[in-house]
């Protein structure tokens, strides 16, 4: 993350100690402490439908208890081929807590690539969603990589009820087609005995994510991501906004969680800091623009050519940003000129900062 000096920064990111460390933690001590100090909080929007806190750590509890039951535990490797949706929230947080180890999937990925993360990982369980071209790219190697359970994840049962119709409805090409055998396991099964899961001692120094480089320079090869490396990640980008963030948040997460940046600025610095996620499975500018409308984000994080993009937009389809907090920019240099809309924008307090 780049600073720009003409920013009015937090005088608290200048005041830390030089000596200044984050606590150990595990990435479930930020879901618990989240369901503690915010649980009847909006945790989760997608699309327009709603989950708190609370009935987001009860879906993790029992998908974690599912894939138990599965006879998965420590060290294990679960792959998550999913766009931003709650599935990868719960699963990714399901899957750290019994101790197993997330491998990131790209659902755009051409089946040679996922090929290679999925022999070279040992993933035995993948999540895909219901959609025909991700399922069938998943569903072609699987014997060839091993694959114990593709976990199928349908698309209509997160939607609001009249969007899950039209889904059902008008977009039946689009639907994955698949045997319900044993190499096949929906959600719904996961989550269906409801049970807690059994403890699993886990200490911040544990592999947590098994997250692949993007290959520009030879073979994608997987960077060992630890619990302890996470939420330090986490804890720093919360020190350097400011500490800790009144609630309530509210953070646009349209860059997906299966890149390394998304991963540790959006998703899991959201978890720690108790605010709500407004999903976008993938990035479209309309789209987008409608979902700031529709739910103003207070935390907002993006990379250079997304705030190009937003810069050479009509004044009059620049939404109301007046609410931001903090901004930050990664995976590439973000110059001044990048951040020009909203560092335009009136801030909240003192804590408005692009970075």
């Amino acid at each position: 993350m780049v600073a720009a000096s003409q920013i009015e920064a937090p005088t608290h990111r200048d005041t830390l100690p030089p000596d200044w460390s984050p606590p150990a933690m595990l990435l479930g001590d930020f879901m618990d402490n989240a369901v503690r100090d915010h649980g009847d909080r909006p945790a989760v929007d997608f699309m327009g439908r709603t989950w708190t806190y609370r009935a987001l750590w009860r879906l993790v509890e029992r998908a974690a208890r599912g894939f138990q039951d599965m006879g998965l535990g420590r060290g294990d490797r679960v792959a998550l081929c999913l766009p931003n949706t709650p599935y990868y929230i719960v699963l990714y947080f399901a899957a750290l807590k019994i101790g197993a180890v997330v491998v990131n999937l790209n659902p755009l990925y051409t089946q040679s690539e996922m090929r290679h993360l999925l022999t070279d990982s040992g993933a035995r369980v993948v999540a895909v969603p219901d959609l025909r071209e991700i399922h069938g790219k998943v569903r072609a190697i699987a014997e060839e990589c091993q694959l114990a359970t593709i976990l199928v994840c349908p698309m209509a049962g997160i939607l609001p009820r009249v969007k899950a119709w039209g889904w059902r409805l008008f977009k039946r090409r689009d639907h994955a087609r698949y045997a319900h055998d044993a190499l096949h396991m929906r959600f719904c099964d996961l989550i269906a005995r409801g049970d807690p899961p059994r403890p699993v001692a886990l200490v911040p120094d544990d592999l947590a994510v098994l997250q692949y480089t993007g290959g520009t320079t030879g073979t994608p090869k997987g960077a060992m991501l630890t619990h302890r490396n996470l939420t330090a990640n986490a804890l720093q980008q919360q020190a350097h906004i400011h500490g800790d963030l009144p609630a309530p948040q509210r953070t646009l997460a349209v860059l997906p969680f299966f890149h390394v940046f998304a991963l540790t600025a959006v998703l899991d610095f959201s978890i720690l800091v108790g605010s709500e996620l407004v999903l976008m499975p993938r990035f479209e500018m309309d789209a987008m623009l409608a979902t700031i409308k529709r739910k103003p984000p207070t935390l907002f994080f993006g990379v250079p050519t997304l705030f190009i993009a937003m810069n050479a937009l009509d004044d009059a389809k620049i939404p109301n940003l007046s609410g931001l907090r903090a901004c930050i920019s990664g995976a590439h240099r973000c110059r001044w000129k990048c951040g020009r809309r909203l560092n335009s924008a009136p801030a909240q307090g003192s804590a408005k900062a692009m970075a």
